[in-house]
């Protein structure tokens, strides 16, 4: 059999992006870090066991799904089910913890998408210049003088 019969046999990967996949990673680890450090830090604003009154982590992992995508909830869950299980020790049934860590970066992707869809926020955000006037107009917009 010559080489060509081989290669044929053989399945057709693509090729992959090494930088891509270093980024990606990076961006995976720095979003837990700071979400899980976070959460960790909340804790000190607990009024009740589990309820605090300052949550930064929500708003992060907001953030986080609004610029990257539905491509990184998993991420969000995996960030959400860790707070529950290592830092808050929730004494729920593991079927009721991954429900509460999918049902979060559900709830945000629906909101992200609104956004995107309603609010027209899309691409134009992802360059700094645009950030200010966009919102600026949007707080604009809901305080009446549009």
């Amino acid at each position: 059999m010559n080489s060509e019969a081989k290669n044929n046999l053989l399945p057709n990967f693509q090729r992959v992006d090494a930088g891509k996949v270093r980024r990606t990673l990076l961006v995976v680890a720095a979003y837990l870090a700071v979400f899980l450090t976070l959460d960790w830090l909340s804790r000190t604003f607990q009024v009740f066991p589990g309820v605090v009154a300052w949550y930064p982590p929500d708003g992060l992992s907001f953030a986080f799904l609004l610029t990257f995508g539905a491509a990184f909830a998993p991420v969000v869950a995996l960030g959400s089910l860790a707070s529950s299980l290592f830092i808050y020790h929730f004494p729920a049934s593991p079927a009721a913890l991954i429900a509460w860590a999918i049902t979060i970066p559900t709830v945000y992707l629906l909101a992200a998408w609104a956004l995107h869809r309603g609010a027209h926020l899309g691409v134009e955000c992802r360059r700094r210049s645009n950030l200010p006037p966009h919102f600026n107009g949007g707080l604009a917009r809901r305080s009446g003088y549009w």
